[in-house]
């Protein structure tokens, strides 16, 4: 896939640390850290009105972009597990972080315009014995970028509390460091650690070779419930000299984020090879070779003015941008976090995601008693007889989905289009009833089409510079739309 590498000056990421603590004023801050904040003991006097806190997760997504005067000063309420509450303030800019009376103001910014909630996870990264608290947020995010932010609260021996970012510079360094290559005859090896990957990049450039590999553009943080870790997943990216373009291929480094107490650092690096995109990628072009070919921008454009013929401007841009949105949000939950392969399992917990809205959950805490595979169990057996309730809030589920999915179909007046939103319908219906991952499958598909063969013609609106193995290049020809007679 090739793309145009941005350059986004963005918020000036720092490393933070803001401390509180139960038992004194003052805290005592690691040297070797930047401060943003003190421990703030009295939050209503620093206008933090938690007791008035509006709770705005589930429809975060649909709050203004930019903060407003009139609500500037409202207090938010973004997150809560078992042990940490987070609040935030209407400007956008300053959290709050509550855990067992005490508090930390942190000063970072925490939306971007997509407005993704920041999710909060707790674990014991360190393994000494007591949770932390991991939050990811998802502030850059574009048509090339896509980048998670990490912070870690983490009570210290005295009983203070300490919020930290695992910088992007850091981050991005760290996984750097151990990627070389190979120049061979007509390509480039990536190489981890100085191994090779088993990874080919074929250079049809003869003109223009590839000089460097590295990481940057898409760098993403999830997070295993069952072992509780962080893992941070960087797609290689294959540049060339001079030149403000990359091509990714799906491959990727990972590794494993560790924390001691003072500082970030990875270890257990691994390639990523994406072997169910891969198998994907076969089968299309197995597809294109029986002469599934892709529309042209032309008829994109085309079907696009006769499937929204007697719509409203406003009634075209809130459909295509929740269509970009949905699309968006399960492709990348298929590429980075494995979406498919956990709702693989119709017991996964995290069909939850589906079933249920607001506090749900989906996984365990088994720091106290780790899962033993002898045992006889599955992991959720374990789980339920050894382990906690890992608990997160979930505002969109099967039905908000359907229900937004319904309006968006009424508005518009082309029939065959809207039979087409009654199959999105019906695929998320079956999905729920069955716990079957070939309808998650087939509705990821749908929106797929939609956003990119329909509303967008991806090949130039989101992916310009991709190779024609991309994701936005691919064409599952699952829309009705594409073989209605009505068009001709």
């Amino acid at each position: 896939m090739r793309k145009k590498l941005l350059v986004i000056v963005f918020y000036c990421l720092i490393f933070i640390m803001i401390g509180c603590s139960k038992n004194k004023e003052e805290a005592v801050w690691p040297k070797d850290n930047v401060v943003l904040g003190k421990p703030c003991m009295e939050p209503g006097k620093k206008n933090w009105s938690i007791h008035n806190a509006k709770d705005i997760r589930e429809n975060f997504s649909a709050m203004p972009v930019y903060p407003t005067d009139e609500t500037q000063d409202d207090i938010y309420l973004l997150g809560k597990t078992e042990n940490f509450t987070l609040y935030g303030k209407g400007n956008y800019e300053s959290l709050l972080l509550e855990s067992n009376g005490c508090y930390s103001e942190i000063f970072y910014p925490y939306t971007s315009n997509y407005m993704n909630l920041p999710e909060l996870y707790e674990l014991d990264i360190d393994k000494d014995g007591a949770l932390e608290l991991g939050i990811k947020l998802h502030l850059q995010k574009g048509t090339e970028l896509s980048i998670h932010n990490l912070l870690l609260a983490d009570f210290n021996e005295e009983n203070v509390l300490y919020v930290y970012q695992y910088r992007e510079e850091d981050f991005t360094e760290d996984l750097q460091k151990v990627i070389s290559f190979e120049d061979v005859e007509g390509g480039i090896y990536p190489l981890l650690n100085g191994g090779k990957t088993g990874i080919y990049m074929e250079d049809k450039y003869e003109n223009d070779p590839f000089t460097s590999i590295g990481v940057g553009a898409i760098m993403h943080f999830s997070f295993d419930d069952i072992q509780e870790e962080i893992w941070l997943t960087g797609a290689f990216l294959f540049e060339r000299k001079g030149s403000v373009m990359y091509e990714t291929d799906g491959s990727a480094v990972k590794a494993l984020v560790g924390w001691d107490g003072n500082e970030f650092f990875l270890s257990q690096y691994q390639v990523v090879l994406e072997e169910e995109k891969t198998l994907e990628e076969k089968e299309q072009r197995k597809e294109a070779k029986e002469g599934k070919k892709a529309p042209t921008r032309e008829e994109v454009l085309e079907l696009r003015k006769l499937v929204t013929e007697g719509m409203t401007e406003e009634e075209i841009t809130r459909l295509s941008e929740n269509i970009k949105v949905a699309n968006l949000t399960m492709e990348e939950a298929y590429l980075y976090d494995s979406l498919f392969e956990r709702l693989e399992d119709p017991e996964d917990l995290y069909w939850n995601y589906v079933d249920d809205k607001g506090e749900i959950q989906i996984g365990w805490d088994l720091s106290e008693k780790h899962y033993v595979a002898a045992s006889g169990l599955t992991r959720n057996e374990w789980g339920e007889k050894y382990g906690k309730p890992i608990m997160v809030y979930n505002r969109f589920h099967a039905e908000n989905f359907i229900a937004l999915m319904e309006e968006m179909r009424d508005s518009i007046h082309h029939e065959v289009w809207q039979e087409d939103f009654n199959i999105l319908i019906e695929k998320m219906e079956m999905a729920k009833k069955t716990h079957d991952v070939k309808y998650m499958i087939e509705l990821y598909r749908i929106l797929h089409d939609m956003d990119y063969f329909l509303l967008r013609y991806g090949p130039e609106d989101v992916g310009k510079y991709t190779k024609d193995d991309s994701t936005v290049n691919k064409f599952y020809g699952v829309l009705l739309v594409h073989d209605d007679p009505l068009k001709d």
